[in-house]
């Protein structure tokens, strides 16, 4: 079955809870070729696990996009897992080192958003490994009965968290972003054709500076959505400052995502471009 089939029938399917027990809602990706076999060890093998997790199966942990993590918390998952297999035992040679980059960013990109990284679990499985699985999901869903339902952990405000994660996946899909990730070995490993190289933690920074930047934007972008507001009207929506909507507004323009609709009392109106 296509992964896009087991997501709609996994985020629709309702979990069982004990006892009217609060139960975490937890949704995993698993690599195909390690991961998802140790799965499907600790069944055969009986392990005992909290029945949280439901699984989609992907042929390798670097098919695991950060929209993907910040898609199933929007619906209704408490926790997401991502396992892989273990470094030097990759099918595809270095695709879980690349998920281990993608999910780092992510985590710090969640703290960002008002999410607590902790409701992003990465880690490493083998085929034989039945036995660890069950562990992971067992300890997992410890930690997040600790911290109560999405909205509800540490540093989290439940009023905002689903617009801020409809933003979020709005700036993870953006080319910008795409193309930054996409390109960490070039930018990092390989170097320009210059031979010109940036350093891990430069390359760190950037990434995440554009994540902010991207996500303001996309704030911006999605507050004109479906009406046309001022730039007093988007810095109320957005929470961001009149002077950093600006820059926005004339970016959306530019690049033709906006236009302005009208004006108000000598105040420009803006609204998306085919709202």
């Amino acid at each position: 079955m296509p992964w896009q089939q087991q997501w709609s029938l996994v985020i629709d399917e309702e979990l069982i809870m004990d006892n009217d027990e609060w139960t975490p809602r937890i949704l995993g990706f698993l690599c195909n070729w390690c991961s998802y076999a140790g799965a499907d060890l600790a069944g055969v093998s009986r392990f005992q696990y909290p029945a949280t997790v439901r699984i989609i199966r992907v042929m390798c942990s670097a098919r695991v996009e950060p929209a993907f993590v910040l898609r199933a918390l929007m619906n209704k998952t408490d926790g997401v897992l991502v396992l892989g297999c273990h470094f030097g035992d990759c099918h595809y040679i270095s695709g879980n080192y690349r998920c281990r980059d993608r999910m780092e960013i992510t985590k710090e990109f969640l703290k960002i958003i008002g999410v607590a990284p902790e409701r992003l679990y990465l880690g490493w499985v083998s085929a034989a490994e039945g036995q660890q699985f069950a562990q992971i999901v067992a300890s997992f869903t410890d930690q997040l009965k600790a911290m109560g339902p999405l909205g509800q952990g540490k540093a989290e405000n439940g009023d905002n968290i689903a617009e801020n994660l409809a933003v979020a996946i709005d700036t993870m899909s953006s080319d910008r972003i795409r193309w930054l990730m996409g390109e960490r070995e070039t930018l990092v490993e390989a170097g320009n054709v210059y031979g010109e190289k940036m350093n891990e933690e430069a390359y760190q920074k950037l990434l995440l500076d554009s994540l902010v930047d991207e996500y303001k934007c996309s704030k911006v972008s999605l507050s004109i959505k479906d009406e046309p507001l001022s730039v007093k009207e988007i810095s109320g929506r957005t929470n961001l400052a009149p002077r950093e909507v600006l820059p926005y507004i004339s970016l959306l323009k530019h690049s033709g995502r906006a236009v302005q609709a009208d004006t108000v009392d000598r105040s420009p109106r803006y609204i998306a471009s085919g709202a």
